[in-house]
């Protein structure tokens, strides 16, 4: 789908899918080898141990719409705007940063600045963003099931760019989206499988969620699905 194609579905829809968002990246194999690998290193989020088996990692920006001006945050507590119906330890998550390999990797500066690039126009000029890359793993072993995500529901974002990373030995994880908080509100259900497929969403209009991780034949290897979300949340401070 064409850039001009893609951002009147946007605005019709609320969400766009890409299946080759990868094209918009250059990248060669061994680029694509080494940005998968940080997904090796990541941390487990100890926060949500009692719901699911995650591992995870942030980075963080600021990002000014008008000077285009996009500036990192070490600032590794992660506070959500939103509460969740499952079991996991609220308020702020002390999270670990990215590894700097990652920060500078080629391909995540490259995802970040085309994620921009989509949502830009449909941002408040005047005002300042929070741009958050959450990294996550969920895996599942032993024949277990691990969630991905906490039900239909939303993130307190603007915008969120889902980026499908890889996934191994685990049954298909469906991503769906949907009108409202019920169910039977789907407008989209696909396991995405591409590396860099992606769903770009509306945060403010749609529901979201993901089935469950769960081995698929090989009981004797781990299940894991890799994910990186980049969220958009506008700050209270609005530029001068």
């Amino acid at each position: 789908m064409s850039n001009e194609a893609g951002q009147l579905f946007f605005i019709q829809n609320h969400y766009v899918h890409q299946q080759n968002y990868k094209d918009l990246i250059s990248c060669d194999d061994e680029s694509v080898r080494s940005f998968k690998a940080h997904w090796d290193r990541l941390v487990h989020d100890d926060n949500f141990k009692d719901y699911t088996n995650r591992r995870r990692r942030i980075l963080r920006y600021t990002y000014d719409v008008i000077s285009n001006n996009l500036r990192i945050n070490r600032d590794s507590e992660y506070k959500s705007s939103v509460t969740y119906d499952i079991p996991y330890q609220q308020g702020a998550n002390k999270l670990t940063y990215a590894e700097e390999s990652f920060i500078h990797h080629p391909i995540t500066q490259q995802l970040i600045t085309t994620d921009l690039d989509f949502f830009k126009s449909h941002l408040d000029k005047q005002s300042r963003y929070e741009v958050n890359a959450h990294l996550f793993r969920v895996q599942a072993d032993d024949e277990g099931i691990s969630p991905t995500t906490s039900g239909i529901h939303r993130d307190g974002m603007d915008f969120i760019g889902m980026h499908f990373i890889d996934a191994h030995n685990t049954v298909d994880v469906v991503s769906k989206l949907y009108a409202s908080d019920r169910s039977e509100s789907e407008v989209f259900s696909k396991p995405m499988s591409a590396f860099l497929e992606t769903l770009l969403v509306n945060d403010q209009k749609l529901y979201h969620s993901a089935s469950e991780v769960k081995q698929n034949k090989n009981t004797n290897q781990i299940a894991y699905r890799d994910l990186l979300l980049v969220t958009l949340h506008k700050t209270k401070e609005i530029l001068a």
